[in-house]
């Protein structure tokens, strides 16, 4: 059963990429429609190839934001700080490019603990930013960098967000939503949390 629903997860994400993707495309072209006028096409490579570093700054900005968000709202919800590890090696270990690792507190009389606040951290990050950086994008005046970049970090922001928010199990979407309801799952998620702090305390 967890293998499906982690495959159910993958889709997601592999849709949400294609979608985020077409839709940076659709509008990187109109861009450069506008351009292929100023511009020779040496020029037009160019600004092609800032455009494709421009996503890839905006794509690891927008993880970084996602890990803090999670960090500034488990600070809120009571949950103890234990690292934030970010680059290639990480990314070697464990297939994350940033990681930030908190310690939830005790659980409750009930069996609980706080867990939608710190869940729905990241995604509000990641929706907040890509507005601002939409909002910087229909404001940037023409300034090429600036454009390139906050049309991608806007997209990405829009889109990573939402897609953590989706219900899917393994998302937090679904974690603040509904695994509450399930007192042997929250359980679960509680020492698997508390497990990684102790872990990553260690190391």
């Amino acid at each position: 059963m967890k293998n499906k629903s982690s495959s159910h997860f993958t889709f997601v994400n592999l849709l949400f990429g294609l979608t985020m993707g077409c839709l940076w495309g659709v509008m990187i072209s109109g861009y450069f429609l506008k351009l292929a006028n100023q511009y020779s096409w040496p020029l037009m490579l160019l600004v092609a190839l800032a455009a494709l570093l421009c996503l890839a700054l905006a794509f690891v900005l927008q993880i970084i934001l996602h890990e803090l968000g999670h960090l500034l709202f488990g600070l809120l919800s009571g949950y103890r700080f234990v690292s934030f590890r970010f680059g290639f090696r990480l990314l070697a270990q464990c297939g994350l490019l940033c990681r930030c690792v908190m310690c939830p507190p005790e659980l409750d009389e009930d069996g609980t603990f706080p867990l939608s606040l710190y869940s729905l951290g990241g995604i509000f990050l990641n929706l907040f930013s890509g507005l601002l950086f939409l909002w910087i994008y229909f404001i940037s005046g023409g300034m090429l960098l600036l454009t390139l970049f906050s049309l991608s970090a806007g997209i990405l922001g829009l889109g990573l967000g939402l897609m953590f928010a989706l219900p899917v199990k393994y998302s937090d979407g679904y974690n603040a939503l509904w695994l509450n309801d399930d007192d042997a799952a929250l359980h679960g998620h509680w020492l698997r949390l508390r497990e990684e702090a102790a872990g990553e305390s260690e190391g």
